[in-house]
């Protein structure tokens, strides 16, 4: 009974196959065929910081700053660090950063194997957890922390970043004055406003109390 043909594949120098050599049914090429896939199209770039964060949601925004910070770590070798962010671009620094800070150091840098690397943009907040923030986070450091100011950090932010041994800051990076502010009547004054100028008759002994308090504080 005569066999069935069977298809022979030509090999590449056109020469004809040999009898020995192997066969390979239709079916098995129709099937290699089928799982040749075509070339994946680029990933579509994101759109600029300043059109996203108009609509991203926070955890986008933690997701996008987290991705982009670690591609940044990874381009100029910078993987040693504890990489930290204190980013209150609206809200004010209070011990609830501070709290925040502790429990990532003690996390990510429990033995202080590695140097601290603060991220920082905020416009100011509370004295005395910025204060507390940036001694955490020069004792978390093995040898250097590094303050990072890519926008504004003024008040109680520059007090973090004055406490670090380095600080980078881009070309729209910007510092404040760090002097205490108090409320008096429902108004925000400076220390050196309170010093320089004389208090109106009805917040005179508000004013002195403050003062003492300062003078104490220092």
């Amino acid at each position: 009974m005569p066999k069935e043909p069977m298809l022979e594949t030509m090999p590449s120098d056109g020469a004809a196959p040999s009898l020995g050599s192997e066969v390979t049914p239709a079916e098995t090429i129709a099937d290699q065929v089928a799982e040749v896939k075509p070339d994946s199209k680029p990933e579509p770039q994101e759109k600029p910081w300043q059109v996203f964060l108009q609509s991203a949601k926070t955890k986008d925004i933690k997701e996008r700053f987290i991705r982009e910070i670690e591609k940044t770590l990874a381009a100029h070798g910078m993987q040693k660090y504890c990489v930290l962010a204190l980013l209150e671009p609206e809200d004010s620094i209070d011990s609830y950063d501070l709290d925040a800070i502790f429990d990532a150091l003690s996390k990510l840098n429990p033995d202080r194997s590695k140097d601290v690397l603060l991220v920082l943009l905020s416009r100011g907040g509370s004295i005395e957890p910025a204060y507390q923030i940036s001694k955490l986070c020069k004792s978390f450091a093995k040898d250097r922390f590094i303050a990072v100011v890519p926008r504004h950090a003024k008040s109680a932010a520059t007090l973090v970043s004055i406490g670090a041994d380095e600080i980078h800051m881009g070309p729209l990076g910007q510092l404040g004055p760090i002097d205490r502010s108090l409320a008096v009547c429902q108004l925000w004054v400076s220390v050196k406003h309170l010093k320089q100028s004389r208090p109106s008759p009805r917040t005179t002994l508000e004013v002195r109390r403050c003062l003492r308090a300062i003078y104490a504080w220092h």
